[in-house]
């Protein structure tokens, strides 16, 4: 159906197209586009940087949206007719359960017929032009979709409501990751301090019933090794548990946050809101750290009182319990610098618990 490729011209092809089609355009320009997946795993798959777009439950609809992505406003709509069959044929071809699905509908005085999924993708063009205000969009034929666009009134919908596309941002810089990195390779102490959490992290999956546990930063993986079950890793700094965590009923953040690059945080806090399912323990130094990256700064990137904190994490998560505790040590001895311990929940859910230390 392509037919012969031109090369002035751009294709945009759908993940989901069969592997000719790749071939048949392999020595052209195309633009590869996703369809968006609001499950768990898809943020996480995204790549960093590229971009995921809504869009309906049909191609068609994905094209209207594609279109309204890359700035064209004024569209021009050709087949999305709506109908299973019509007088003037049809250009695609049979599908295999059209025949037991095939029904008779009215509008407005009128008779079409149509299948379920003809049937909702009609419904679905006119809540993606609602997401997409500014588009002016003009529909060519006699079916059902055209008949229903002669009376559609757009719905006014909040603009931070509308969404028709989104991208995963980059949650720390190349340059970063490597003074991490290579502080990891150079310091035995540096990301060595999960495994004094351990007993909290045992309480909070009891307390909360937690199937599953993640350390978001784990650094050298003393969590894990101090805890009697197994858990999931992250940190982009640490080969083999740098790709992007699934979310977990327990997420535990400890001495992380402070680390962060300063323009980075709300995108790893809005990370960590993606990833925690239940509850998430985090711990965060208030003040400056021993240890300096390669560049002569402190590893403490962000040394910010508990005040400056309780309003960050306010942003992105229901605060159950934010205490201002001591700094221990592997062995358990109390240091002089002080950390606060966090237990916080996703916005919306039930109240975070409060935990004792």
């Amino acid at each position: 159906m392509i037919g012969t490729p031109h090369p002035d011209v751009e294709y945009l092809i759908a993940s989901t197209c069969h592997p000719l089609v790749f071939d048949h355009l392999k020595d052209f320009k195309v633009t590869l586009w996703h369809v968006f997946d609001n499950a768990a795993d898809g943020l996480r798959t995204l790549p960093t940087n590229e971009w995921a777009l809504t869009g309906g439950c049909g191609v068609g609809l994905r094209t209207m949206t594609i279109a309204r992505f890359f700035g064209f406003t004024d569209q021009h709509i050709f087949g999305m007719d709506g109908n299973q069959r019509s007088n003037v044929g049809k250009h695609a071809a049979a599908h295999p359960s059209q025949a037991k699905d095939a029904f008779l509908t009215e509008y407005m005085g009128k008779k079409y017929w149509t299948t379920p999924a003809f049937l909702e993708a009609a419904r679905m063009t006119f809540h993606e032009l609602n997401m997409m205000p500014d588009v002016k969009a003009t529909f060519y034929g006699e079916g059902l979709v055209q008949h229903m666009a002669q009376h559609y009134v757009p719905e006014p919908i909040p603009k931070e409501r509308r969404l028709i596309g989104f991208n995963k941002p980059e949650l720390i810089t190349p340059e970063f990751r490597e003074l991490n990195a290579r502080l990891h390779r150079e310091n035995l102490a540096y990301g060595v301090g999960g495994g004094s959490h351990a007993e909290t992290v045992k309480k909070l999956v009891e307390a909360c019933k937690c199937e599953s546990v993640l350390d978001y930063g784990c650094g050298k993986g003393y969590l894990a090794k101090a805890l009697p079950f197994p858990i999931w890793e992250y940190d982009p700094a640490i080969p083999g548990k740098d790709e992007s965590p699934r979310p977990a009923d327990l997420v535990c953040c400890l001495d992380v946050l402070e680390h962060i690059e300063p323009e980075k945080l709300d995108l790893v806090l809005d990370d960590l809101r993606r990833c925690i399912k239940k509850v998430g323990y985090f711990t965060i130094h208030v003040g400056p750290a021993q240890k300096h990256y390669a560049d002569g700064r402190n590893t403490h990137l962000i040394q910010k009182p508990k005040a400056w904190w309780e309003k960050a994490l306010g942003k992105y998560f229901d605060v159950g319990t934010l205490k201002e505790g001591a700094v221990m040590d592997q062995k358990g001895n109390v240091t002089s610098n002080l950390e606060l311990h966090a237990i916080v929940g996703p916005k919306g859910l039930a109240p975070a618990p409060s935990i004792a230390r």
